[in-house]
């Protein structure tokens, strides 16, 4: 029988959030087990330093402009999955498993085909928008809406979660866990909360270690029902993160941290929203016992979130053109080879761009290629969110006043921003912090990567137009 497969996926997780990241405050005590049973990915990549556009690559294997995904504005439709994508659940699915998502969704709040059960998944237990809260909360269970029942979200999703498996433990399966932690509203049990109280940290960070402890837990009683069934051995385990951390906590991006938020982030620069390291570099770890064996391995290469389609397609000996209709081509590699201990795999290159409603040219942009990373900042306004988007995106999660129709859009959004900064250039081999800007001295070398993400850019921003002009997210 071909592997399970369990993707597990934080919300606004930093790199520096767990034990086994180097974190001795944190308390993850299951997570971190699987890093002492699998492979730990240590230089894994998100495909954004946001939601929305970072879960669109995961589970398409595209970078996210290509698929119509830009930005997390809801009632926009920016993070609306356009209806050409083929998702892993859709491949999955035709290759004869069951499919169930857990959890947040963020890919498509308004119109029933761009939900969850009309995008490759069986089963949708969770909600739509970007986030909810964690006591008072709605429930879609394939559409039909249940009100909280008092108990804390993150453990109502471990349930469902363990209920799928136990449903389903007697043929193939792949189940997305999307837990919402510790994304804000900061919130968790004050049994949680307890084992947190004698450190001289802020509540708000408190808070946001005891949301952790709590989906660490969750993590365990997942890993438990694989062992009840006696299908752990085949069974991909895969736990990682959207984004880096937020440490602004408001919808405008990029700007500069609160200090009650700042917490340990492995020496990373940045944080949620921005491309720098710290925004866009996450935990990635892998267990299978029967695949890859049991004994604790590390990946130094350079991989990304558009890997993981071709990767997993791999791990089930399936084809990447396996699926009833055609399907746009992956820009991922699988990195199978990497996980089975063969170095000669890596990413040759990587790249990201990110900022508010329209894609712009050179700003909050970044390539990786080898050690070096060359980096465009965010420019000045680009990262600004209207306040009534935020509040419409805020009532869409309640079910009961769901729009009728999407807020009016223009995919070119008038802003007034600044010109374009110099580029920086970073050597991550000897400066993971990106603290030192060697750009000055290296200017054939900065031309060259520039013109590299220019034309990567260029490429992905003319299919994010076709997706518009075709009426694709509409």
């Amino acid at each position: 029988m071909p592997p399970n497969i369990v993707l597990i996926v934080a919300d606004d997780l930093g790199y520096g959030d767990l034990g086994c990241s180097g974190n001795p405050l944190a308390r993850t005590p299951n997570i971190d087990t699987l890093a002492g049973s699998g492979a730990t990915l240590n230089e894994h990549y998100s495909g954004s330093p946001v939601c929305s556009p970072a879960r669109a690559a995961l589970l398409t294997g595209r970078y996210p402009h290509r698929t119509g995904v830009i930005d997390t504005r809801e009632v926009r439709g920016l993070s609306r999955l356009s209806t050409r994508e083929v998702t892993l659940a859709d491949r999955l699915k035709m290759a004869g498993y069951v499919t169930a998502l857990i959890g947040k969704w963020h890919l498509g709040s308004v119109g029933a085909r761009y939900a969850p059960q009309n995008r490759g998944f069986d089963e949708f237990v969770g909600f739509l928008g970007g986030s909810s809260d964690y006591w008072d909360y709605w429930l879609s269970h394939n559409g039909d809406y249940v009100r909280s029942d008092g108990s804390y979200l993150t453990d109502r999703l471990t349930v469902a979660a363990t209920d799928f498996i136990a449903r389903h433990h007697q043929r193939p399966f792949f189940l997305e866990i999307a837990y919402n932690a510790p994304h804000s509203p900061l919130q968790a049990p004050k049994s949680a909360l307890d084992d947190f109280e004698a450190l001289t940290l802020s509540e708000e960070v408190k808070t946001i270690y005891a949301m952790i402890a709590v989906m660490d837990a969750g993590v365990g009683r997942v890993l438990q029902a694989l062992d009840d069934f006696h299908i752990a051995d085949d069974t991909i385990v895969i736990f990682t993160s959207d984004n880096g951390p937020d440490m602004s906590g408001s919808p405008q991006l990029g700007g500069e941290p609160k200090p009650e938020l700042v917490r340990f982030n492995a020496g990373l620069r940045g944080s949620k929203g921005v491309v720098f390291d710290g925004g866009v570099r996450v935990p990635a770890l892998v267990r299978w016992p029967s695949g890859l064996g049991e004994k604790a391995t590390t990946v130094s290469q350079p991989t990304h979130f558009v890997d993981w389609t071709p990767t997993i397609l791999e791990a089930c000996s399936l084809s990447e053109s396996l699926y009833s209709r055609p399907a746009p081509a992956l820009d991922g590699h699988s990195f199978m080879g990497l996980l089975r201990g063969d170095d000669s795999g890596g990413r040759s290159q990587l790249a990201w761009q990110w900022n508010r409603y329209a894609p712009l040219p050179r700003c909050n942009a970044a390539l990786r290629r080898g050690p070096w990373k060359l980096v465009w900042p965010a420019l000045e306004g680009s990262m600004h969110a209207f306040a009534e988007d935020s509040a419409a995106d805020r009532r869409l999660d309640d079910p009961r006043v769901q729009p009728r129709a999407l807020e009016a859009y223009s995919p070119e959004v008038f802003r007034k921003v600044a010109d374009p900064a110099e580029p920086l250039l970073f050597d991550l081999s000897c400066d993971p912090g990106e603290t030192s800007n060697l750009a000055p001295g290296q200017p054939s070398l900065v031309r060259e990567l520039i013109d590299d993400l220019d034309a990567w850019f260029a490429d992905v921003r003319a299919e994010w137009r076709s997706v518009i002009d075709a009426g694709l997210c509409d």
